[in-house]
């Protein structure tokens, strides 16, 4: 199996060989699988402020969905979904935390 450094070296000599202009190059690496590195977010306004549906990977590798647009009651760990007595979650995900689906639903 390649080298991942390999088969990126191959993927832009062909984009090079085929005279593709930056944008034909970004589609072909996209097409192949290529991607930029995950969104991470430090703080506590970037965690707020993700909408609802979206899934984050927090400090201890626990995944985290927002279900609800209120900071303090609107997520739920994959590995817990254990709930106070007032019925609402009651976790964040910890900081910093590495967003693996940002939702485009508004918060509601």
């Amino acid at each position: 199996m390649p080298e991942p450094r390999d088969t990126l070296v191959k993927l832009i000599l062909d984009c090079r060989e085929d005279g593709m202009s930056a944008t034909e190059s970004a589609d072909h690496l996209l097409g192949a699988g290529v991607r930029p590195p995950a969104r991470v977010i430090e703080t506590e306004a970037e965690r707020d402020a993700l909408p609802v549906g979206s899934i984050v990977l927090d400090f201890f590798g626990a995944g985290c969905t927002r279900v609800h647009s209120d900071p303090l009651v609107g997520w739920v760990r994959a590995t817990s979904a254990l709930r106070s007595r007032m019925g609402h979650h009651q976790h964040q995900p910890y900081l910093p935390a590495i967003v693996l689906h940002e939702s485009e639903e508004a918060g509601r």
